[in-house]
C-alpha cells in the first residue's frame, strides 16, 4: 500500500518502503531517494503560500504517549479526556476534567464552571477599570475592585482601602463610616422619613435597641425605642460605681455657672440659649468635651462639644438644697406666726 501520510506508515522501519508513492526500498535507484527527499520537502512546505505544514488528510492525528494532536485540537486520549484546546478551530481553549469542562476562554473573558457562572449576569471580567457590557469585577492592582449587576457598579474597594457601597456609603481605611445626605433608601412612609440622612426601624414596640455603644470597658450606652418615645441611655448601673456619696454644694455650683443667649455665626438669625463650653467646663467638666482654645497639628481650631443633660444631676442638687432652705424657712415662719397669734391672744 502506498505511504500517503503519517498514518500510513509502519511502526517497522523495513516495512516503510515507499514516500508518496516513490520506492525507497534497499533496491531503489539514487535517483528514489532524491524523489523521496522532495516529496517529503513539499509535504512540509506549502510553496504557495510559505505557510510550514505538514501535508496531511483532515482525518489524520498524531499521538504522542497519551496526547493527541488532531486539527485544531491537542487533546488527551486517556478515558478522563482531561485537556481539549480549541476543539471547534473558533480560537477557544477548553479544558477538561474526568470529561467534564472546567474552563473556557471567549472573547469577553474566562469561565469556570464551580467558581463563576458562565450566564452573563455572573460573569467575572478581569482588566481595564470598566464594568463591561455585563457588569462584574474590574482590574486588580493599583485599580479599585468594581463589583457589578448588569452594567451598573454596586460595590468598590479603592486603592486607598476606602469600601465603598453603590454611591451612597462609604467604610473608610481609617475606621470611619460615611453616609451622603441623600441617606438610606426611603421605605412607604418617605414623606415622614424625607429629611433623615439615617433612619433605623425595629419590627416590635417593645423596649428594643437600635444602637449600642462598647469600648474596652462594655457596652457605655445604647439608643433604644419603646412603643411611643426614644431613650438615650449611658452607663448608670450601681453595681459600676464606688465611693457614692450624697451632693453637697450645689448651689455655690450652680451659681458659678454662667448661662447665655446668643445665636450661632452659622445661623445669625436664631437666638437660643445655652453655655460656653470652656465655662461649664470649670463647673462641670464631665459636660464637656474637648480644650479650650485647642488646635490641630496644622493650626485649624477643633471645636468644643457640651452635652447639657450632663448638668442635670447638678441641678437637681441644687433644687433640691433650695427645697430645703425653702422647707426650713416655712417651718420658721409657721413658728413665729404661731408665736405672733399667741402674743396677741394673751
Amino acid at each position: 500500500m502506498a505511504k500517503n501520510s503519517i498514518r500510513d506508515y509502519d511502526a517497522t522501519s523495513g516495512n516503510n518502503t515507499d514516500v508518496q508513492s516513490v520506492n525507497i526500498d534497499e533496491s531503489c535507484p539514487a535517483s528514489g531517494i532524491n524523489n523521496a527527499i522532495r516529496e517529503v520537502m513539499a509535504d512540509l512546505k506549502d510553496v504557495s503560500t510559505g505557510t510550514v505544514k505538514l501535508e496531511t488528510p483532515a482525518a489524520d492525528q498524531l499521538n504522542v504517549d497519551n496526547i493527541r494532536l488532531d486539527g485544531n485540537t491537542i487533546s488527551s486520549t486517556d478515558t478522563n479526556g482531561d485537556i481539549t484546546l480549541d476543539p471547534d478551530g473558533t480560537g477557544a481553549i477548553e479544558l477538561y476534567q474526568n470529561n467534564t469542562k472546567r474552563i473556557e476562554t471567549s472573547s469577553t473573558g474566562v469561565d469556570v464552571t464551580g467558581l463563576v457562572k458562565t450566564s452573563n449576569s455572573y460573569q467575572v471580567w478581569l482588566g481595564a477599570d470598566v464594568l463591561g457590557s455585563n457588569g462584574g469585577l474590574t482590574s486588580i492592582g493599583s485599580n479599585p475592585i468594581v463589583i457589578g449587576t448588569d452594567g451598573t457598579e454596586r460595590m468598590r474597594i479603592e486603592s486607598s482601602g476606602n469600601i465603598k457601597i453603590s454611591d451612597k456609603f462609604r467604610f473608610t481605611a481609617g475606621g470611619d463610616f460615611e453616609a451622603p445626605a441623600t441617606g438610606f433608601s426611603q421605605g412607604t412612609n418617605s414623606k415622614q422619613f424625607a429629611a433623615a440622612i439615617i433612619y433605623s426601624s425595629r419590627s416590635s414596640t417593645v423596649a428594643s435597641a437600635h444602637i449600642a455603644f462598647y469600648n474596652p470597658n462594655g457596652e457605655v450606652g445604647t439608643i433604644t425605642t419603646s412603643s411611643s418615645s426614644t431613650n438615650y441611655n449611658t452607663s448608670s448601673d450601681h453595681r459600676l460605681k464606688e465611693n457614692v456619696a450624697d451632693m453637697t454644694g450645689a448651689i455655690a455650683r450652680v451659681k458659678q455657672l454662667a448661662p447665655k443667649r446668643f445665636n450661632f455665626i452659622a445661623d445669625d438669625s436664631v437666638t437660643v440659649d445655652g453655655f460656653l463650653a470652656h465655662e461649664a467646663q470649670t463647673v462641670v467638666p464631665e459636660a464637656v468635651h474637648g480644650t479650650h482654645n485647642e488646635v490641630d497639628d496644622d493650626g485649624n481650631a477643633v471645636m468644643q462639644g457640651i452635652d447639657q443633660s450632663k448638668l442635670v444631676p447638678l441641678l437637681v442638687g441644687a433644687l433640691k438644697e433650695s427645697i430645703a432652705k425653702i422647707e426650713t424657712l416655712e417651718t420658721q415662719r409657721a413658728d413665729l406666726e404661731a408665736r405672733l397669734t399667741a402674743l396677741e391672744n394673751a
